[in-house]
């Protein structure tokens, strides 16, 4: 018994016409198989999966940033409260009669802080974290245990090379 196949004539290009009728050549192959496995293999998952993998490995970027960008908001925000409280406890009381001019004062220092905040936003807006890098120290500034070994015979060298001009020089009585 025979299962009824329904038939299509799709038109294709010349150059995919010459090279399904190569392959339809071999044996245990037809048209209508290389056709029906190309249709099986453009709806397959695997299109969908590798569209999938771009879209998941561009969300894990997205949350790696997200979580560098939330750490630093904490952190500046823990740094400004420890600033806050600095100033707090070291804020002097004001007499009532210079209050005007505290203000006055304080309003001029804070636009003058503004401007600077607008420049340096302006310029790159990275002070804090070249502030921290300067600080921070990463793994790949921390010698590798290869590394280490490397100077330890280039130490070993070293040493017995001083060792024996001072052993010269003693010898002849001169420092070295």
């Amino acid at each position: 018994m025979t299962v009824h196949r329904p038939r299509i004539r799709p038109r294709v290009s010349a150059a995919n016409y010459m090279r399904l009728h190569d392959a339809a050549k071999k044996p245990d192959a037809s048209l209508s198989l290389i056709v029906d496995k190309a249709l099986s293999s453009y709806f397959s998952y695997e299109r969908d999966d590798r569209r999938d993998a771009k879209l998941i490995r561009r969300l894990d970027l997205m949350t790696r940033h997200d979580y560098r960008h939330s750490r630093d908001l904490n952190m500046l925000t823990e740094a400004f409260s420890l600033f806050l409280r600095y100033f707090f406890s070291l804020a002097p009381d004001i007499k009532e009669g210079e209050q005007d001019r505290r203000q006055a004062k304080g309003a001029l220092h804070f636009n003058n802080f503004v401007d600077q905040l607008k420049t340096q936003m302006k310029l790159d807006g990275r002070i804090m974290k070249l502030a921290l890098a300067d600080v921070m120290a990463t793994e790949d500034q921390y010698f590798t245990k290869e590394e280490l070994e490397l100077l330890a015979k280039l130490d070993g060298k070293k040493f017995k090379k001083i060792t024996a001009k001072k052993v010269k020089a003693e010898a002849k009585h001169v420092s070295a």
